[in-house]
């Protein structure tokens, strides 16, 4: 790289960037509480969490230069899976997609930011990925929110034989308080309710 003098427009960038990742800090802070704060109140039994997107950078794991930019920055897709409800016929994940300007734009290439949504077209969403049955079984084979990613523009459900796969996407802004978040739990828990006959505990 050829060294240069930093110009005093270059010195604000990485102030910039600074403020950045102090913001990050701030937020992924209330994403973890608001996800914990949700796997307890709904009764799940797990917290875990999978980077969703790009690649993991674990420790010692080998990193190259073709590396996408995104693999450093896990906040970006990230699921926290909650395990089973206390009742043993409902297995969730909470997936924090902090930007869905990829996934709104269509033949959008994950490393080139030209081709997704703009910011402000964009939104940033908690989707709660469930699953419903009584046979534990089909609780593990039917589990499959990777390939769900995909489908987060709306509400969708899908029936198999003993099964209810549901998507419910919430915009983060929804859950600004204790208050507004039980609010949203509220409505996920009944219409989950409506659609499968099976009840998800607010304790």
């Amino acid at each position: 790289m050829e060294s240069h003098q930093l110009t005093e427009k270059e010195l604000d960038i990485f102030c910039e960037v600074r403020k950045a990742h102090r913001l990050i800090y701030e937020y992924q802070r209330r994403m973890q509480d608001l996800t914990w704060y949700i796997k307890n109140k709904l009764d799940f039994t797990t917290y875990q969490g999978y980077k969703k997107f790009s690649a993991p950078i674990g420790d010692g794991k080998r990193i190259a230069v073709d590396n996408w930019s995104w693999d450093w920055i896990y906040s970006y897709v990230y699921e926290y899976h909650l395990g089973y409800n206390s009742a043993g016929n409902v297995r969730g994940s909470l997936i924090q997609v902090s930007d869905t300007g990829f996934f709104d734009q269509e033949k959008a290439i994950e490393t080139n930011l030209a081709t997704y949504k703009s910011p402000e077209e964009s939104r940033s969403l908690l989707v709660f990925y469930l699953l419903f049955s009584n046979d534990k079984q089909l609780l593990e084979s039917e589990w499959k929110p990777v390939e769900r990613l995909a489908r987060i523009q709306e509400i969708t459900v899908a029936v198999n034989p003993h099964c209810t796969e549901i998507i419910y996407p919430i915009p983060l802004q929804n859950f600004l308080n204790e208050e507004s978040t039980l609010n949203e739990l509220r409505k996920v828990v009944d219409y989950c309710k409506e659609k499968t006959g099976i009840a998800i505990t607010i304790i």
